[in-house]
């Protein structure tokens, strides 16, 4: 089996009015009631991390679990910088291991501890890719109809944002707003339409969970 690598990305809308002191102190603690292999219980927490002269202040915590890596940021908050509502500023928690990692209990990772992080977050959007599948069907690989370069030229802003979705991986988590300012309905609505169609769809307190796959062996072709 060949191995590929897998992450899994939390990302939430930052709150400028609270400081990033105040959102890291609220993230860990939500994060570690949480067992793991995605919850932070147990673990040794980051101190809250500073920017510096940098736009972005990052943290690692270290799970003591083999072959996973957990790294989170968080956008400058300040008068000085020029806020726009874009998913590049996002706060994030990024996942990383590889499909090959028998450690990692890959489907139920995605069945059963997903939508508790994100929840626990606050997160708008959560995706999971696998490989480079999802990127190369935004290159147009193997299927018809636009390409990423074919959106951005004809205006398209934010590509997978924070009012967009243009992309299915094999699982995702979108909130309320997103559904919304997206789809034009919500998450209640996702649900109707997708429920008994794919592996798994859960309505959370804040949005939908889908899951599409949870093959860890999963073809670029199967992906599409």
């Amino acid at each position: 089996m060949s191995t590929e690598g897998i992450a899994i990305h939390l990302q939430a809308r930052p709150d400028r009015a609270i400081s990033i002191a105040e959102r890291h102190l609220h993230v860990m603690d939500r994060m570690s009631a949480i067992e793991c292999p995605l919850g932070f219980h147990g673990l040794e927490l980051s101190p809250v991390p500073d920017c510096g002269g940098e736009l972005l202040a990052s943290y690692e915590i270290k799970t003591g679990l083999k072959g996973l890596s957990i790294i989170g940021t968080y956008a400058f908050r300040g008068t000085g910088y020029d806020y726009a509502d874009v998913a590049a500023l996002d706060e994030i928690i990024l996942y990383g291991f590889r499909s090959s990692n028998k450690a990692r209990d890959y489907p139920s990772v995605l069945t059963n501890c997903v939508a508790s992080v994100a929840e626990a977050f606050g997160a708008y959007r959560v995706k999971v890719t696998y490989g480079m599948h999802s990127m190369d069907y935004q290159d147009g690989v193997g299927r018809e109809g636009p390409t990423l370069e074919d959106l951005k030229a004809a205006g398209v802003k934010d590509f997978d944002g924070r009012k967009n979705i243009l992309t299915m991986y094999p699982a995702q988590f979108w909130d309320a707003r997103l559904c919304s300012d997206a789809l034009g309905f919500g998450p209640e609505e996702v649900f109707s339409r997708l429920e008994g169609k794919v592996d798994k769809v859960e309505l959370t307190a804040s949005g939908v969970y889908i899951l599409l796959s949870d093959k860890v062996d999963l073809s670029y072709e199967e992906y599409l």
